[in-house]
């Protein structure tokens, strides 16, 4: 049998595997809630599981190595801002368990009002399905590198697995799978790493065949840095997927210890992408950065390359159901339940339908960004630049208002969609700077500006703030 039926019925087994633990999750799911947070009651050891899947998704796997490829030591700034990122996350995160809300805009009503939480939805919404939506690419670059079919029909399959998985199981079906996808994602990469180094002519070899300036941090450019920095930064402090992990778990304490586990997890594994980029640089030349841990493996015996495709798969899957979901669960709880009256299997219904219509999206939105860190970038910035204030200092300063919180979406939307569109018709100030570093400052300082001038709810703001009266006993 030649490697590349081996993989295929390795894969095909996998994708088996996962539809089965979708069927039996289906039978769990008796509400949306259910299927949207896995009805709130998920242990520390499972929250560890989904948090490290979900987090080290194609950002990792495929643009963190795309970086090191590129640039060495320079890529390692994705991998530092995305430490950052989960170590303020770990921060807050207890905060956000104790708020009553599904959702980032049912929370930033809670804190502002009902105006806050309708022009939150188009952000968290658009940033939610496009971080989907690379995942989905993620998934087919597997099929194209190793079975050698086209990118189009690759990304299909990939859209169609994602689909199907989410849309049977949802939360409880994410959260669980995720526990093995996480192990079988580490070991695969551990096994891996010994072979990849060996291939690149050992340890030592490896590093003195890397290109003059590889081993220094700093050969990137210092706005390259900050156009890779401040949109990942963003990540762990307004993406609604992080945020449903920490309403997800069955308490306080088990979000506190599952997201301090996730940051070392996340150390960790950085570690080794980064050993693997490397070692790409030396056996794998002139190949396209998005495809460097695929091509590593088709140079490494079957069962070790297999296991690495396998755990790539794992991660690619687990982030991108984690988002379909998120995405689903805005638009049908924001949207389509705003004006009608409450009914549970309309909702739980709506959602499973609205997770096939976003991955068809998904799939679309891939022909107008070919290279996945672009996608990641305008991702991470759509939905972060404007929420980051309303989020994450309305839990902690009581004068943010709900017209300082509108002024920051939209100043933060509106700037990083009209600098994008500047930027894709080739306007030279566009093009030499990331959105985030101008859409960011601009919509902090508009929050905080246009709260000091206007009034705040204060009963609601009180009653917001009492959600963190228990915190003290947990601390």
């Amino acid at each position: 049998m030649s490697k590349e039926h081996i993989y295929l019925v390795g894969i095909l087994a996998y994708i088996s595997l996962l539809v089965t633990i979708g069927f039996l999750a289906r039978r769990r799911v008796k509400s949306a809630a259910d299927f949207q947070l896995g009805g709130g009651k998920i242990p520390t050891f499972v929250l560890v599981g989904t948090l490290v899947a979900s987090w080290l998704g194609s950002g990792t796997v495929v643009g963190y190595a795309s970086r090191v490829y590129y640039f060495g030591l320079g890529g390692v700034w994705y991998a530092l801002a995305c430490l950052f990122s989960v170590a303020y996350f770990t921060i807050i995160i207890g905060r956000i368990r104790s708020i009553p809300a599904r959702t980032t805009p049912e929370m930033l009503e809670l804190r502002y009002g009902k105006t806050a939480r309708k022009w939150a939805v188009l952000p968290v919404f658009l940033g939610q399905a496009t971080i989907g939506a690379y995942q989905i690419k993620a998934v087919g670059y597997i099929f194209e590198i190793c079975f050698g079919i086209s990118s189009d029909l690759a990304t299909v399959i990939g859209t169609g697995i994602i689909i199907g998985y989410t849309f049977l199981g949802g939360f409880f079906a994410v959260a669980w799978s995720d526990v093995c996808q996480s192990c079988i994602f580490m070991v695969g990469m551990m096994l891996a790493i010994p072979f990849a180094i060996n291939n690149a002519g050992g340890w030592s070899g490896m590093i003195a065949a890397l290109p003059q300036g590889y081993l220094s941090i700093f050969n990137v450019p210092f706005i390259t840095v900050l156009g890779i920095f401040v949109p990942t930064a963003l990540l762990g402090g307004t993406s609604m997927f992080m945020y449903q992990r920490a309403w997800a778990a069955e308490s306080v304490e088990a979000a506190r210890k599952g997201a301090a586990i996730n940051f070392c997890g996340a150390a960790f594994i950085y570690t080794l992408v980064l050993i693997l980029a490397l070692s790409a640089v030396v056996t794998c030349p002139g190949i396209k950065g998005d495809t460097v841990v695929f091509s590593v493996a088709t140079q490494l015996p079957v069962i070790i390359g297999l296991m690495l495709v396998i755990s790539c798969a794992a991660v690619f899957i687990s982030t991108g159901d984690s988002l379909l979901l998120a995405a689903s669960a805005v638009f049908v709880r924001e949207i389509y339940m705003s004006n009608r009256e409450p009914d549970d299997k309309r909702e739980l219904l709506a959602t499973r339908i609205t997770v096939v219509a976003i991955g068809v999206a998904g799939l679309l939105l891939l022909r107008f960004y070919p290279t996945l860190i672009s996608l990641m970038m305008l991702a991470y910035s759509v939905e972060g630049a404007g929420l980051l204030c309303p989020l994450i200092a309305g839990m902690y300063w009581k004068g943010g208002t709900e017209k300082g919180a509108v002024a920051s979406i939209v100043t933060g939307l509106t700037i990083i969609i009209l600098w994008e569109a500047c930027a894709r018709s080739g306007v030279p100030f566009a093009k030499a700077f990331h959105s985030s570093l101008i859409a960011v400052p601009a919509a902090a300082g508009a929050y905080f500006a246009v709260s000091m001038v206007t009034n705040n709810d204060s009963a609601r703001v009180e009653k917001f703030f009492g959600y963190f009266d228990g915190l003290k006993k947990h601390s």
